[in-house]
């Protein structure tokens, strides 16, 4: 057995590596200020439990000094992210754990405040991953906080495949246990990034003119929570229950986002242009991607019925749903005794299938009838 994952030692990783607008180099003692103001970010103290909390001069050279020489020998190398012009700190990429018999390894990155938003992670992992294979690594892996969707973004650039959910596999700084998220690669994937099942929105969301669709942000807590608290929202959910405000919070910081990013739904807030007012929740559930078809559900506060802003954002996420998800189908359901919400799905194109019966949950313990409905890309008449 080797004491690194690959086949020929540790000696055989090289200090430096030249990335694009970036260098890989050993850290040195020049890089403790930046190392500390790094480390004291709130957000690597939220997602990276094992950084001490206050980081302090000391504990960086310490890292320095020891950690790293430590981790090098045991074929774990740590390398500084530079910048390639100023040699300045942008962060940090290494082995966390190596696993020499399943020629695998666990890589772990930061990137400091001052260096995000240039996709510097994606690109320094791609960097580190094809260098790992290079000397026989076969799997690499990833364990990312469900709240940073920042890392799992690039994760994906990096051709990282989301795999699932390590259910209690972190401990938080106050000794409660949480969850990771895996992502892997392996040498036989294919370069670039995954494929996204559900894109991007354009930065300006998406409009008429008199409504916009966008991502749920922080600010959006308390109107989400008083409209899933109404009796006539939840009732037609599954399950049929109302929200918890915990749940409503997790949805705004962070938990829409990683579901867009997982594909497994798309929710957005429908505001009004000219006002920013919140009016309600549209999403596309991912029901059966293999089959390219994803169901609707929507909801408005009761000051945004009955004035057309639901087959407003109804047309404008079928399009989006058809255009640039490149779904084939879409469906929806609703109550037999729905009437409003039917006459949103006529007004949009859609047709009526057929009743299901018993299909859903009832909020009393009951079973429900789901009145079926789809519309198909051609069927989008509307768009003309």
């Amino acid at each position: 057995m080797t004491d690194k994952p690959g086949n020929d030692g540790p000696a055989a990783y090289p200090d430096r590596l030249t990335g694009e607008g970036f260098t890989l180099r050993p850290a040195t003692l020049d890089d403790v200020d930046d190392m500390v103001a790094a480390c004291n970010d709130p957000a690597i103290g939220e997602h990276l439990h094992g950084v001490p909390r206050p980081y302090t001069a000391e504990d960086a050279r310490e890292f320095i000094l020891t950690t790293i020489p430590d981790k090098r020998r045991a074929g774990r190398p740590e390398w500084v992210i530079a910048d390639t012009d100023t040699d300045r700190y942008l962060g940090s990429i290494g082995i966390a754990h190596a696993h020499p018999r399943l020629a695998g390894a666990e890589l772990g990155y930061l990137v400091a405040p001052w260096a995000r938003g240039r996709r510097l992670a994606a690109r320094a992992l791609t960097t580190v991953t094809g260098l790992l294979f290079q000397h026989g690594v076969e799997r690499t892996e990833l364990l990312i906080s469900p709240r940073n969707v920042a890392s799992q973004r690039a994760a994906l650039r990096a051709g990282y495949q989301r795999e699932g959910i390590r259910r209690g596999a972190s401990r938080h700084r106050d000794g409660t246990r949480g969850d990771y998220i895996a992502y892997a690669r392996l040498s036989t994937d294919p370069e670039g990034p995954v494929p996204r099942l559900l894109p991007d929105l354009p930065e300006e969301g998406l409009t008429d003119g008199v409504v916009r669709l966008r991502l749920p942000q922080p600010d959006d807590v308390d109107a989400k929570f008083a409209l899933a608290i109404l009796e006539e929202v939840w009732r037609h959910q599954v399950p049929p229950q109302p929200a918890s405000r915990e749940s409503i919070v997790d949805a705004c910081h962070f938990g829409a986002a990683a579901a867009w990013l997982a594909g497994s739904s798309a929710t957005m807030v429908i505001e009004d242009v000219e006002t920013g007012r919140f009016l309600g929740n549209i999403a596309l559930h991912v029901m059966a991607p293999e089959l390219g078809e994803a169901m609707l559900s929507y909801g408005l506060t009761r000051q945004a019925r009955g004035r057309g802003y639901t087959t407003r954002a109804v047309r404008l996420v079928c399009r989006w749903g058809f255009e640039v998800a490149r779904f084939q189908r879409l469906t929806a359901g609703t109550a037999p005794g729905n009437i409003d919400s039917q006459r949103v799905l006529e007004r949009a194109g859609f047709t009526r299938e057929g009743l299901e019966r018993s299909r859903l949950p009832g909020a009393d313990g009951d079973r429900i009838d789901n009145i079926l409905w789809s519309l198909l890309p051609k069927e989008m008449s509307w768009t003309s």
